[in-house]
């Protein structure tokens, strides 16, 4: 039994120690799967908060990826716009190369063909002129030959000469220089003169020419008559030219107030016709044209003289209408037309009618003639009389003037012809030795100064010649040219007229001779006409002679000495001794002023001698110095600054200091 429960207690302690054993298994058991599962927990939360994390790194790169995106596609969208803006702007650029490209064709036709035509019209009269002269050295040849061929000569050099004229002009209008006067003249007196040029030409033709006025006209108006004339000497020509049979009309009348056209020239035409000759809308002339109706429109509002330039000759359609006025542009530009011309004429006389405040404007059919109307301002007609009837003020105006009109084909002085070529010094030494003139040849500027220097101050003793009167200098001469030499001459104090002679035509060449220091401006080929009264006019301006040779010799005449008031005062006779002494060097010095323009100086070089004049007894000189300061300092015109000068150089030349100068012998 004992050993019963013995086995039993050992059961139970075996039983204990099982139970013992199988809790602290399971314990440890339960323990490790615990640890287990917190790591598979951290794991897993790791995991998730890496896949969280790049799952958001994933959402935000779409994002940036979805931007980026989009704004590649705006910058597309804007690169699309701006190559499809890129590609309008070509294409409008080559419609616009493709039109400068065809003006510019056209422009080189037009001028190929105008250049043609001028060699034909130039040869053309090179022709007669080189045969002609050629005929000339024919001993057989009779006395009416020999004149008919002079004559020939001469009309046809006048036509070369025109011709350049012409080509000076479009030259001056294409650099917006051609200028225009705006002087009071005679309307009347001017269509007489047209009339009495044009006439003959029509006589030749067996034309009628009328003159007629509608209405009343201002007996002057303000304007430029030698422009005007050459407008309606151009438009009559024409139309004289183009006329076979029937009659050339020139109508004259007053438009109190211009009012803007209706229609084109006379009527009939509408303002803008209905296609331009040009291929392109009835409203739109081609870029950088106008048609010379549309044109007619930019009147203004003011009084105007009209002409009507009526002819009953061939016309013209409306093209060639609208290709008129157009520079290098004529009505029929064939090889084989029957006129000539250079197709000048007609581009220039617009635009001189423009600058007078006018225009032309045409009307023409073809087979019944043209009529060109020229408008122009009259300017201001305040007290300006009225001429009820003015053809008879047109018969009687030309004899009064021509009664009036002095004898201009008289010299008597000495001239100094400074010039190079050898055929123009034999031409210009006749025309002026016909004149009555004293010449002197020298062939470059050099020679001039010395020549002209020589003479005013008597460097040779044995020359009883007086100075000389007027100097003739061509611009352009070998060793010195004329622009040198005329600045040389009036630094070293000559003060005598010298007259530009150049085959420059052109306003700036003139601008430039005067600035150079020349008085006036005559241009090659010489109007003989012209030269001679230029020199008169010169002549007449200078100071009397006696004066001036008085002034210029080593001893002058006794009765022209200026004394001084102080002479015979033996306390100041030294001093002005010195003061006469100096004068020659103030004089330079003032000459020198006057020929570089620097009229500030000269007014206080002359400002010196007037304070020291008086003082020194001379107030003659005092009053001319105070007039040279005054006329510098209004900046007066050099001429006039000129014989300001001459008049105080004068003076100081003549002066002395002692009293028996005035005795007489």
């Amino acid at each position: 039994m004992d050993e019963h429960h013995s086995i039993v207690d050992r059961l139970q302690v075996s039983l204990r120690e099982v139970e013992e054993s199988c809790a602290e298994n399971v314990t440890d058991a339960l323990s490790r799967a615990l640890s287990n599962m917190r790591m598979v927990v951290d794991e897993v939360a790791r995991a998730w908060e890496q896949s969280r994390a790049e799952a958001e790194k994933l959402a935000k790169a779409q994002a940036e990826a979805i931007v980026n995106a989009a704004m590649t596609m705006t910058e597309l969208q804007k690169t699309k716009e701006a190559l499809e803006r890129q590609q309008r702007e070509l294409l409008i650029a080559n419609k616009d190369l493709e039109a400068a490209r065809t003006e510019a064709s056209a422009a080189n036709r037009a001028k190929s063909e105008f250049l043609a035509n001028m060699s034909h019209e130039i040869r053309t009269p090179m022709t007669a002129i080189l045969g002609f002269t050629e005929n000339l050295l024919d001993p057989d040849l009779s006395d009416s030959e020999k004149l008919n061929a002079v004559y020939t000569v001469r009309r046809n050099g006048k036509h070369l000469l025109q011709l350049i004229n012409d080509i000076l002009d479009i030259s001056k209008i294409e650099a917006g220089k051609l200028e225009v006067e705006h002087i009071r003249c005679s309307p009347v007196q001017l269509v007489a003169d047209v009339q009495s040029l044009m006439q003959v030409r029509a006589d030749t033709k067996n034309l009628p020419f009328n003159i007629e006025y509608i209405g009343a006209v201002p007996e002057t108006i303000e304007s430029d008559p030698t422009r005007l004339k050459q407008i309606l000497v151009n438009l009559i020509g024409n139309a004289i030219k183009f006329t076979e049979t029937g009659s050339v009309r020139l109508v004259t009348r007053f438009v109190e107030t211009e009012s803007l056209p209706q229609n084109c020239g006379t009527g009939g035409s509408p303002v803008v016709p209905s296609n331009c000759g040009t291929g392109v809308s009835p409203v739109s002339p081609p870029p950088g044209r106008r048609c010379h109706k549309e044109s007619a429109a930019l009147q203004t509002l003011s009084p105007v003289l009209q002409f009507d330039v009526i002819d009953t000759g061939l016309g013209m359609t409306e093209e060639q209408t609208c290709e008129l006025f157009q520079a290098f542009n004529q009505a029929d530009t064939s090889t084989t037309r029957k006129f000539g011309g250079t197709g000048l004429g007609l581009m220039i006389s617009k635009r001189l009618a423009e600058l007078l405040g006018g225009t032309i404007t045409v009307e023409s059919k073809p087979g019944e003639g043209s009529t060109f109307r020229v408008t122009v301002t009259t300017g201001p007609l305040d007290g300006v009389k009225m001429l009820d009837d003015p053809a008879t003020a047109t018969i009687a105006q030309p004899e009064t003037a021509a009664a009036s009109k002095p004898d201009t084909g008289k010299l008597d002085c000495r001239i100094l012809l400074a010039e190079d070529g050898p055929d123009n010094q034999r031409l210009i030494s006749f025309v002026l030795k016909k004149a009555g003139a004293e010449v002197t040849v020298v062939e470059n500027g050099k020679l001039a100064v010395d020549a002209a220097l020589a003479a005013l101050h008597r460097r040779h003793k044995d020359d009883a010649k007086p100075p000389f009167d007027v100097i003739l200098m061509d611009m352009q001469m070998p060793v010195m040219g004329g622009y040198e030499a005329t600045g040389l001459l009036r630094q070293k104090g000559y003060t005598g007229p010298i007259i530009a002679l150049t085959a420059h035509a052109m306003e700036g060449d003139r601008r430039r001779c005067l600035d150079a220091g020349c008085d006036d401006y005559a241009s090659k080929p010489i109007d003989r006409k012209k030269l001679v009264a230029t020199i008169q006019e010169w002549l007449e301006k200078r100071p009397v002679s006696e004066n001036e040779q008085a002034s210029q010799t080593d001893t002058p005449k006794r009765a022209d000495v200026l004394v001084s008031e102080l002479a015979g005062d033996s306390n100041v006779a030294e001093l002005v001794e010195k003061f006469i002494a100096e004068l020659p060097d103030k004089l330079a010095a003032m000459a020198k002023t006057l020929a570089e323009n620097d009229l500030d100086v000269l007014g206080s070089l002359a400002h010196q001698l007037k304070d020291a004049g008086g003082g020194n007894g001379f107030p003659a000189i005092t009053e001319a110095a105070e007039g040279l300061e005054a006329g510098a300092k209004a900046h007066e015109n050099l001429n006039r600054l000129r014989q300001q000068f001459d008049e105080l150089a004068d003076l100081c030349q003549r002066a002395s200091a002692k009293p028996e100068a005035v005795k007489t012998s």
